[in-house]
């Protein structure tokens, strides 16, 4: 079984929070995530030689490039690239924005992924490619991945907070989770043998953008790229232990408060009462209660072909159901091209 080897890995991590174009929001830098990443990175075992962060103003267009291609002469095992900050689409092109962008020009100004999979598939001779990103579209990053399909020598993967198709809130719940896996959280380690696999860490990361933000995630892998890639050893769990009955710790439910269900998460279990924290409330509504007021989370309410309306800016638009999958109907908007297709929730649906 194939395991991660921190100390012969590279990492260029970029985190964006504010822009020189001030049509570009900015984020706040208060518990900044991907500082974090990079904490954990090192505690892992990185060697801190091995990882360049290009923090904000740091991370102009020819600031990434540059670092970009002296990573890869260095690199000859595992590569990782981070990206936070905003993500472009411009037709079918797809750009993280640098910190020197200009949102009126951004194909001339921004650092594209068409660049980033030109440097890392020319110059690049490592064997372990992975691509993290938290931002919109960032689920683009499989067409950097495709370009590794049918390697002999090199495996490459993404792990990204929303589909191509799709913007991203701007939370870290993405980074948090990958932070999180990274650390060995034993609630991502499903199956009990103490190791966290690539499916184990995408399972998770797609639960927790689906119930905390609503995006729709997956990750895109080579054909060589294994499953059971191990990421690292799962912590022990250090919040007790499952109790008898339906429900297990951590578990994503719904509750009934008042006769309206909530979403919640399952944070402690004893004799047919389970204890459940609201999301997206603070923990002074945690509260513990019995099976009758639980139930799995609702699923989409729509079929396929479907003529609804969705919400997006405040306002309600005719569309199309495209296509199903679990708690998301990718739609086509009445009128538009297929560049505003994008995966909706129950929430933005009304027929």
């Amino acid at each position: 079984m194939e395991t991660w080897e921190p100390k012969n890995t590279y990492a260029l991590i970029v985190g964006v929070l504010d822009w020189m174009d001030k049509e570009l929001t900015p984020y706040t830098k208060e518990n900044r995530q991907d500082r974090a990443f990079e904490a954990q990175l090192v505690a892992d075992g990185v060697p801190e030689e091995n990882i360049v962060f290009l923090e904000d103003s740091e991370a102009t267009r020819d600031s990434i490039i540059s670092a970009l291609q002296n990573i890869v002469k260095c690199s000859h095992n595992t590569l990782i690239f981070y990206y936070a900050g905003h993500g472009i689409r411009r037709g079918n092109e797809t750009f993280f924005a640098n910190y020197d962008v200009n949102t009126r020009q951004v194909e001339k100004t921004g650092f594209s992924l068409t660049e980033l999979g030109r440097i890392l598939k020319g110059s690049w001779k490592g064997n372990r490619l992975l691509l993290f990103a938290d931002c919109c579209h960032s689920g683009a990053l499989a067409s950097v991945v495709k370009l590794f399909e049918g390697s002999d020598a090199t495996c490459a993967a993404c792990i990204t907070s929303v589909v191509a198709s799709n913007v991203s809130t701007g939370r870290w719940t993405f980074t948090e989770s990958l932070v999180k896996a990274f650390a060995g959280n034993w609630v991502i380690d499903t199956d009990g043998d103490c190791r966290l696999t690539f499916y184990e860490v995408d399972t998770f990361i797609q639960q927790e953008m689906r119930f905390r933000e609503k995006q729709i995630t997956y990750a895109i892998a080579t054909k060589n790229f294994n499953d059971d890639f191990v990421f690292r050893k799962a912590e022990p769990c250090s919040i007790g232990k499952d109790a008898n009955g339906p429900w297990k710790l951590m578990e994503y439910v719904e509750c009934e408060w008042h006769e309206v269900w909530y979403l919640a998460q399952i944070i402690e279990c004893r004799e047919n009462e389970w204890k459940v924290h609201y999301i997206h409330y603070d923990d002074s509504w945690d509260e513990w209660v019995d099976d009758s007021r639980l139930r799995k989370p609702v699923g989409i309410n729509v079929q396929l072909g479907d003529k609804i309306e969705v919400e997006w800016g405040g306002k309600w638009w005719k569309a199309m159901v495209l296509d199903i999958k679990n708690y998301f109907a990718l739609i086509h908007y009445d009128g538009y091209g297929s560049e505003w297709d994008e995966w909706v929730t129950n929430e933005r649906i009304r027929k």
